[in-house]
């Protein structure tokens, strides 16, 4: 290990800071909009419906990103004694997904080479952003966790 235990503070306090998550949504979106706009996105894999899988995994992960920006502002802000609400950050994280999810599918029915308008790649893309908050939970108190032993 190279890194020097007086660094990871910092790099606690960075994780355990909203913005962080959300400049990784970002990132997220960014790459979704960069693999949407190519007509060949990568190697196909034989594999009947993988790309709905492919889809949910990688909703799950931008949506989990969003849900520890939010929980992790909500904390931030005092608003929850008890913790964030997890309920609403869901409903925020669930329409969030179910928006970006139909604009990408809407966005691939211009790209050449690709078919847009899957109604089932987005119902995979909200089952990913439904798998988000169960996921963002445990990264939420874990860091949290740390964050407080710093």
């Amino acid at each position: 290990m190279s890194e020097q235990p007086s660094e990871w503070p910092r790099a606690i306090r960075r994780l355990s800071h909203p913005s962080t998550w959300g400049w990784l949504w970002g990132l997220w979106l960014t790459v979704l909009c960069i693999l949407s706009s190519r007509s060949n996105p990568g190697p196909q894999i034989n594999i009947s419906g993988i790309d709905k899988v492919e889809h949910a995994i990688y909703f799950a992960a931008g949506g989990a990103s969003l849900a520890m920006a939010l929980a992790l502002r909500s904390r931030a802000a005092g608003r929850a004694a008890d913790g964030p609400s997890w309920g609403k950050i869901a409903v925020i994280v669930l329409l969030t997904g179910a928006m970006v999810g139909w604009f990408d599918e809407w966005h691939q029915s211009y790209t050449p080479g690709r078919n847009g308008l899957d109604v089932y790649d987005w119902l995979a893309d909200l089952a990913g952003s439904a798998l988000a908050v169960p996921l963002a939970k445990p990264i939420f108190r874990r860091v949290s966790a740390l964050a407080q032993r710093t």
